[in-house]
C-alpha cells in the first residue's frame, strides 16, 4: 500500500527465524508448571496469544476492509474466535482435555475454517473477476478488430477516392495549379508542361509569377499581401482573362479562376488555366472572314447597282420606242 510493501524474501526469512528460534527454545528452556490452580486464571500465559490475536482485530477493524473484501471479513471472524478460544477458554482450563480445554480447541479449528471460507471465497471472486476480465478483454478486442475493419475500409474508400481524384487532376486538360500564402508554387498537374513549357520539378517551390510576364510579375506578391490584409478579391472567386509567359519567354492570353482553400489553418489558392490562344486565332480568323465576307458583299451590292443601272436604260429606251 502507500506505507510500503514487506519483501517476499524478507517473510520468508522472518517466519523461519522465528519458528528456528520457537523450536530452539522449547527444545533446551526448561519451563515451568503451565497451570496455576489457585487462581481464577488457570493457565495465565494464554492471555499473551490473546492479546496478539486482539492487537490484530483492532487493526483489521481500523483498517476497514472488512466492509467490502470477503477475505478481510472471513479473518476478522477467525481472529475473534481465535481471541475467545485464548481469553474465555484457555486462560481458565483446570487440565489437559477438560471441557474448557475442549471447547477452546474446537474454536480454534472454527478460526481455522473461518480462514479458509475466506480464501475460498476470495479465490471463487479472483476466479470470476478473471473470468468476466477475459470476457472483457474478448469483448473488447471482437469491438477492436471491428472498428480496425472498418477503418481499413474508410481507409481504402479515402485511397480509392484520392487517387480518383489525383487522376482526374493529373489527365485534366487545363493547367492546375496550387500556391501557398506567399505565392509558392504547393502543386502543379502535367498541363503545366504543355501549357507553359516548365516541368513539374522546374515550377515547384517558385513563386508563381515566373509564369507571368510584367507588370504581373512584379506586382503579384503586393496583390497577395493586400488580399491578406484587407480581404479585397480582385480574381479570387472571380476568374478573369489575364496574360501568361510560357518558358520561352512568349506571351500568351489565358483565362484564370482561382479558388481559396483552408487546410488545417493553412490557406492555399487554386487556379486553372485555360488557353485561349486558339480560340483568339479562330475569332481572329472569324473576324476576317467576316470583314472579307462584308467587303464582298458590298463588291457584290455595286456590281447589281451598276448591272441594274445598265439594265434600267435600254429597258427605257424600249419602253419610248414601243410607245
Amino acid at each position: 500500500g502507500d506505507r510500503g510493501r514487506i519483501g517476499e524474501r524478507g517473510v520468508y526469512l522472518l517466519a523461519g527465524g522465528l519458528t528456528l528460534a520457537s523450536f530452539l527454545f522449547f527444545a533446551f528452556v526448561p519451563l515451568p508448571t503451565g497451570y496455576f490452580g489457585a487462581s481464577f486464571l488457570r493457565r495465565p500465559e494464554e492471555l499473551v496469544p490473546a492479546f496478539f490475536f486482539l492487537f490484530a482485530l483492532i487493526g483489521y477493524l481500523k483498517k476497514g476492509d472488512w466492509r467490502q473484501d470477503a477475505f478481510d471479513h472471513w479473518l476478522v471472524l477467525s481472529l475473534i474466535a481465535g481471541f475467545m478460544g485464548q481469553a474465555m477458554y484457555m486462560s481458565v482450563s483446570e487440565h489437559l482435555f477438560d471441557m474448557v480445554f475442549d471447547m477452546a480447541h474446537l474454536v480454534k479449528k472454527l478460526s481455522y475454517i473461518f480462514v479458509l471460507v475466506g480464501l475460498v471465497i476470495n479465490m471463487f471472486h479472483l476466479f470470476r473477476q478473471a473470468e468476466e476480465s477475459f470476457e472483457t478483454t474478448r469483448r473488447a478486442s471482437e469491438a477492436l478488430a471491428r472498428e480496425v475493419g472498418h477503418r481499413q475500409l474508410a481507409e481504402e474508400e479515402v485511397n480509392a477516392s484520392q487517387s480518383r481524384i489525383e487522376a482526374i487532376v493529373e489527365t485534366a486538360v487545363d493547367p492546375i495549379i496550387t500556391i501557398d500564402e506567399k505565392g509558392t508554387i504547393d502543386f502543379v498537374n502535367r498541363a503545366v508542361e504543355a501549357t507553359f513549357g516548365y516541368s513539374a520539378q522546374e515550377v515547384l517551390g517558385q513563386n508563381v509569377k515566373i509564369l507571368m510576364p510584367e507588370p504581373y510579375h512584379s506586382e503579384h506578391d503586393g496583390y497577395l499581401e493586400n488580399y491578406k490584409n484587407t480581404g479585397e478579391r480582385k480574381i479570387i472567386g472571380i476568374g478573369r482573362e489575364v496574360v501568361g509567359k510560357r518558358k520561352d519567354g512568349t506571351t500568351f492570353s489565358m483565362e484564370l479562376a482561382i479558388s481559396e482553400i483552408d487546410i488545417d489553418g493553412r490557406k492555399l489558392f487554386t487556379g486553372i488555366v485555360h488557353d485561349l490562344t486558339e480560340i483568339n486565332r479562330t475569332k481572329d480568323e472569324l473576324e476576317f472572314s467576316n470583314k472579307a465576307l462584308q467587303a464582298k458583299n458590298t463588291e457584290l451590292e455595286d456590281i447589281v447597282h451598276v448591272t441594274s443601272h445598265d439594265l434600267r436604260s435600254p429597258l427605257v429606251n424600249i419602253q419610248g420606242f414601243s410607245n
